[in-house]
């Protein structure tokens, strides 16, 4: 690392003037002033893993260089180091996007291997001094809060609540809880396969997560029963019509699928319609 070749003198000056996270270490120098750098707080992986940190500095010598530094605040490791930040304008290249006024950008890309945690910034300039002599000097610190990457994993789907027996024509409320590592937004659809007493197939139907007042289902001219949007649980209230439906045991084949179509565990169950 760059930082253990530096010359005595100047880690004493970045010891004496290092101030907490998050914080400009020191605003000026005998050369050039700047202001704090600008850096996401947080970085979520599925949304954009690339950031572009910047820095706007006045007054710096020709021949200088800036750059920044990635550290794991996990572990103290060393992520990514001499990321160059310039003022040339190039955006795809080091995400600068005007040249030559004096605010210097770079670019880095958290990898799908980086963990979850927070990750530390430090920001550094080598400039000509005033007594002739190349000084490297730590500018800035910040950090940054990094959502990482998680593969897809499929739902889970357990608590089921179904009755043992029923009657034609009363409503009873089915509900599922589901859960999925990757979130509930992840969750596409929650349904059940319906046999009937002689192993025929009765169809598929979907149970909702949408609170109290969702939509009407148009087969049963209610809403879904579900108490509370957005919770994991999963809710269907029905009824069996008396005129066509078989009386004996009922098998309920219960499923999740997400948005990558991995499906979850299989929960089945039977009632029995008197």
């Amino acid at each position: 690392m760059k930082k253990l070749t530096l010359l005595p003198f100047v880690l004493f000056l970045l010891t004496g003037c290092e101030k907490e996270f998050n914080n400009v270490v020191d605003s000026q120098t005998q050369t050039y002033t700047f202001a704090a750098p600008s850096v996401p707080q947080n970085v979520d992986y599925t949304v954009s893993p690339v950031i572009t940190p910047s820095v706007k500095i006045n007054n710096l010598p020709a021949g200088s260089t800036v750059w920044f530094d990635v550290v794991s605040l996990t572990n103290d490791a060393l992520i990514a180091d001499n990321n160059l930040m310039k003022d040339d304008g190039q955006t795809q290249t080091d995400g600068d996007t005007a040249a030559n006024d004096n605010i210097y950008t770079g670019k880095f890309t958290f990898t799908n291997q980086l963990a979850t945690g927070n990750y530390e910034l430090s920001f550094w300039v080598t400039a000509p001094g005033t007594g002739g002599d190349v000084i490297t000097k730590r500018i800035a610190l910040k950090t940054v809060a990094f959502n990482g990457y998680k593969p897809n994993e499929a739902p889970v789907i357990s608590d089921l609540a179904l009755p043992d027996s029923v009657n034609a024509l009363v409503d009873f409320t089915i509900t599922l809880k589901v859960t999925d590592a990757n979130g509930l937004t992840d969750i596409n659809s929650v349904f059940f396969v319906l046999t009937d007493p002689n192993g025929r197939t009765a169809g598929t139907f979907y149970l909702t997560d949408d609170g109290p007042y969702g939509p009407v289902d148009p087969m049963t001219g209610q809403t879904s029963g579900d108490i509370a949007a957005g919770d994991g649980i999963y809710s269907k209230r029905l009824h069996f019509n008396n005129t066509t439906a078989v009386k004996g045991d009922w098998t309920f084949s219960f499923q999740a699928k997400d948005n990558s179509n991995a499906l979850s565990n299989t929960i089945t169950q039977k009632l029995t319609l008197k």
